[in-house]
Protein backbone atom coordinates (compact mmCIF):
# COMPACT_ATOMS: atom_id res chain seq x y z
CA UNK A 1 0.00 0.00 0.00
CA UNK A 2 1.37 3.42 -0.94
CA UNK A 3 2.26 6.03 1.65
CA UNK A 4 -0.89 7.70 2.92
CA UNK A 5 -3.20 4.86 1.92
CA UNK A 6 -4.86 2.72 4.54
CA UNK A 7 -8.05 0.84 5.09
CA UNK A 8 -7.50 0.44 8.81
CA UNK A 9 -9.56 2.36 11.31
CA UNK A 10 -9.02 2.82 14.99
CA UNK A 11 -10.55 4.77 17.80
CA UNK A 12 -9.41 6.88 20.68
CA UNK A 13 -11.63 6.62 23.73
CA UNK A 14 -12.16 9.71 25.81
CA UNK A 15 -14.79 10.23 28.53
CA UNK A 16 -15.86 13.46 26.81
CA UNK A 17 -14.58 14.42 23.38
CA UNK A 18 -13.99 17.95 24.57
CA UNK A 19 -12.97 20.79 22.33
CA UNK A 20 -9.66 20.89 24.23
CA UNK A 21 -8.90 17.26 23.33
CA UNK A 22 -9.93 17.88 19.73
CA UNK A 23 -7.66 20.94 19.59
CA UNK A 24 -4.81 18.96 21.18
CA UNK A 25 -5.05 16.23 18.53
CA UNK A 26 -5.18 18.81 15.72
CA UNK A 27 -2.10 20.50 17.20
CA UNK A 28 -0.33 17.13 17.09
CA UNK A 29 -1.07 16.79 13.36
CA UNK A 30 -4.57 15.28 13.15
CA UNK A 31 -6.85 16.75 10.50
CA UNK A 32 -10.61 17.11 10.59
CA UNK A 33 -12.36 15.06 7.90
CA UNK A 34 -15.49 15.70 5.87
CA UNK A 35 -17.44 13.30 8.12
CA UNK A 36 -20.00 15.35 10.05
CA UNK A 37 -19.34 14.95 13.80
CA UNK A 38 -22.03 14.10 16.29
CA UNK A 39 -22.13 15.26 19.89
CA UNK A 40 -20.31 12.13 21.05
CA UNK A 41 -17.63 11.57 18.36
CA UNK A 42 -15.42 13.20 15.73
CA UNK A 43 -13.69 11.55 12.77
CA UNK A 44 -10.13 12.76 12.27
CA UNK A 45 -7.21 11.68 10.11
CA UNK A 46 -3.62 11.23 11.23
CA UNK A 47 -0.78 12.84 9.22
CA UNK A 48 -0.67 9.75 6.95
CA UNK A 49 -4.39 10.04 6.18
CA UNK A 50 -5.55 7.14 8.37
CA UNK A 51 -8.96 7.95 9.79
CA UNK A 52 -9.73 7.51 13.47
CA UNK A 53 -12.54 8.45 15.83
CA UNK A 54 -12.38 10.53 18.97
CA UNK A 55 -15.28 9.08 20.94
CA UNK A 56 -17.06 9.90 24.17
CA UNK A 57 -17.66 6.26 25.06
CA UNK A 58 -16.58 2.82 23.98
CA UNK A 59 -18.80 0.92 21.54
CA UNK A 60 -19.27 -2.76 22.44
CA UNK A 61 -17.45 -5.21 20.19
CA UNK A 62 -19.45 -6.97 17.49
CA UNK A 63 -20.29 -10.63 18.13
CA UNK A 64 -17.91 -13.18 16.57
CA UNK A 65 -20.50 -14.32 14.03
CA UNK A 66 -21.60 -10.78 13.05
CA UNK A 67 -19.92 -10.89 9.62
CA UNK A 68 -20.67 -14.54 8.81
Amino acid sequence: MAHGESNQRSYRQNPRPSSAELERLVALGAQKTDVVPSGSWHVLADPDGNKFCLMAKRIPAEPEDFHD
